[in-house]
């Protein structure tokens, strides 16, 4: 069994952008504490990733993060000498790894597993090495910048409130303005969607708080949550999703297997918007799956009087959208919900 003496084991997904991956891992490399041990599955990238990934493992070098982060971020300007053991590559063989040492595990999947499959991998890899019950399952964003004392504040919530998940404020850049990209989040069922609070609204600067508030939907972009919630309760995200809704789906399991949801109100980490999804492009994916994936949320969780409200709805705002935008990616991604085609998309 490996112990994890109330430590975080982080989950994060490299899907083609190295680069974000590369940032993110140099935020955990400037914890202030190291009680944390990184899992990075690569979505079958199909270029130069993996190699990139662990050639800055085994030679990690201080990476350039914006001015305008490090005051919220509480970084040192320079990586000092690393305590950490060399990364171990896990090959697909994953019942032979002896994990015990390293600090970081890079994992080369043989198919794009899509956001839900990636992370339910990850998952499982930590059931075949028997996690200990004392660890908290930490999934984030890989286009994520960390502050430096954000395993401290993770590990101190859990050390007073065992049997819940955690997500902290989420913030981001636009214009040069530091704004809120979450602040807690609810769900919609009339809408079949969650929805942040305070999205793009300015961040007020009162981050020295540690306090927390219950909400009813986490953000897939950071999500903490202890192991034994997990494995005792058999949590996962739905591999029918693959991108987007996915963490709506996994907060509302959550709820109803009675698992509270906080949100750290303190400003623990920084998102670079779009970056971790192909929906960044103009390719109209984001639409599509988004769109297909309420029809989901709505057949899994929604009751008849939500239904009704929502088919007026969504069908109406949709067909002004597909006028507005002249894009029938709308109506695909609807025809793919009602005959339930769901994972990923068809070429």
């Amino acid at each position: 069994m490996l112990r994890g003496e109330n430590n975080l084991f982080f989950i994060t997904i490299n899907y083609k952008n190295y680069s974000d991956t590369i940032d993110f891992i140099y935020t955990l490399l400037l914890q202030e504490n190291t009680s944390f041990k990184c899992l990075i599955i690569d979505n079958n990238s199909e270029n130069e990733s993996v190699s990139e990934i662990i050639k800055y493992l085994k030679s990690p070098t201080h990476r350039k993060v914006e001015e305008k982060y490090t005051k919220y971020l509480n970084f040192e300007k320079k990586l000092t000498k690393q305590r950490y053991q060399l990364i171990e590559q896990i090959e697909h063989k994953v019942n032979v790894l002896n994990i015990s040492e390293s600090k970081f595990y890079v994992y080369s999947s043989k198919e794009n597993l899509g956001f839900s499959g990636g992370n339910n991998f990850g998952i499982e890899i930590l059931k075949m090495l028997n996690i200990d019950k004392n660890y908290v399952i930490s999934f984030l964003n890989n286009d994520t910048l960390l502050s430096s004392n954000y395993v401290d504040i993770i590990l101190n919530f859990f050390s007073k409130k065992e049997q819940s998940a955690v997500t902290t404020q989420i913030l981001f850049k636009k214009n040069n303005k530091i704004l809120y990209w979450y602040n807690g989040g609810y769900y919609d069922p009339y809408r079949a969607s969650g929805y942040h609070n305070s999205i793009g609204k300015p961040f007020k600067e009162n981050f020295e708080s540690d306090s927390d508030m219950k909400i009813d939907f986490m953000t897939g972009c950071v999500i903490n949550i202890p192991s034994n919630l997990i494995f005792e309760n058999n949590i996962k995200f739905d591999n029918q999703f693959f991108l987007y809704g996915e963490d709506l789906d996994f907060s509302l399991q959550l709820k109803k297997s009675n698992i509270k949801m906080h949100l750290i109100q303190n400003p623990a980490v920084f998102h670079k918007v779009g970056s971790s999804s192909p929906g960044n492009d103009n390719s109209g994916l984001m639409h599509y799956y988004s769109n297909r994936n309420r029809l989901l949320i709505l057949r899994k969780w929604g009751k008849l009087h939500h239904k009704v409200v929502f088919a007026v709805y969504f069908l109406t705002s949709r067909s002004i959208l597909a006028l507005r935008n002249l894009s029938m990616v709308y109506f695909a991604g609807i025809i793919d919900g009602l005959t339930h085609t769901y994972g990923e998309k068809a070429n």
